[in-house]
């Protein structure tokens, strides 16, 4: 496979690390990014300027006005627009030689197989928790390499998963399942610079080169880069080949749904604990619309109420957990459910 900058790279000297032989192994890549956010947006714009050969985007939310503070390549013109395809779009003009799939959904555990499914590496740009243990089980169970990235504020980690490395149930063994919607603030440049660390890693992972075995916990505003040592956790069930994620199995999957605060604290979460697909046309009949976004709608019910597609619900203004929950039975019956 060739790419757009051949000729380039015939005028100027190539990067020793890489290499003509290394261009080759990474225009012939398949890579998956999970989130296109401030962590996603940019390791895959890097990634499409290094030249790898296909890069598989996953995302379920859309673009907002306030994403545009940190996250690359969105414009005010993309408001309300599904980021993944989004992300394409902006991508697609990059590097025209690069295969862009976009997937505008939620990742779970009956679809990450058939979306992921075929990808050398998986970057992890996500700030679900969910999508993150999913992810853990179908890559140790796959023995597919991953990594790692999260940002918050101004610090950043980068950890890289390997088959025969300690896991991320190994790492954050006290991490539980839970809502995610609206997130904590996160500086620009600290999402930035720990996308372009995990690229580092990533280039190092297709090109069969030594990565960083310890976890990475960057300190933007104090310019410091701490590493830890990993260790396996011996009860750790994943590594013992159990995925009670993967396969639907999980020990609150029997729950309808659950009632969380964001980590904003400026809303309320509702979270179906099982794969759900919702009717957004059945909700439309039955609520006031405030936006149709596709892939999730905004309603008033006592307040601005965000519905997403695979059954997530954000209650922006109430906060009286029964009228929550009254409400929220109501969304999933229009929906279907």
């Amino acid at each position: 496979m060739t790419t757009a900058y051949d000729d380039r790279y015939s005028r100027q000297e190539v990067l020793s690390f890489i290499g003509r032989a290394g261009q080759e192994k990474l225009s012939s890549s398949v890579l998956g990014i999970v989130g296109c956010g401030a962590l996603g947006s940019v390791s895959a714009e890097l990634l499409v300027r290094a030249g790898v050969g296909k890069v598989v985007l996953v995302d379920h939310d859309v673009v907002d006005m306030t994403n545009l503070q940190r996250q690359a390549l969105y414009t005010e013109e993309d408001m309300r627009k599904p980021k993944a395809s989004c992300l394409k779009h902006h991508l697609s003009k990059i590097n025209s030689s690069v295969v862009i799939v976009a997937h505008d959904v939620n990742l779970d555990f009956e679809n990450i197989s058939s979306i992921l499914g075929g990808v050398n590496l998986v970057l992890d740009c996500t700030d679900n928790i969910d999508a993150r243990l999913l992810l853990n089980e179908f890559c140790s169970k796959s023995k597919l390499p991953w990594i790692h990235s999260a940002a918050v504020e101004g610090k950043g980690v980068v950890l890289n998963f390997l088959p025969r490395m300690p896991c991320f149930t190994c790492v954050f063994p006290g991490v539980l399942q839970g809502g995610s919607c609206e997130e904590l603030g996160i500086l620009n440049s600290a999402s930035h610079i720990t996308s372009s660390i995990q690229v580092v890693e990533a280039i190092k992972m297709l090109l069969g080169k030594p990565v960083i075995r310890e976890m990475l916990r960057i300190d933007v505003l104090n310019h410091n880069i701490e590493k830890i040592k990993v260790k396996h956790l011996d009860s750790c069930e994943v590594c013992k080949g159990k995925y009670a994620i993967l396969e639907g199995r999980s020990s609150d999957a029997a729950a309808s749904f659950t009632i969380k605060e964001c980590k904003t604290k400026k809303g309320m979460s509702v979270k179906q604990k099982k794969n759900v697909k919702l009717d957004l046309e059945g909700i439309k009949k039955e609520f006031k619309l405030i936006l149709d976004a596709s892939i999730l709608l905004v309603i008033e019910c006592e307040g601005e109420i965000v519905v997403h597609g695979y059954g997530e619900l954000l209650f922006k203004d109430l906060k009286d957990v029964k009228r929550i929950k009254d409400i929220s039975d109501r969304i999933y019956k229009a929906g279907g459910l």
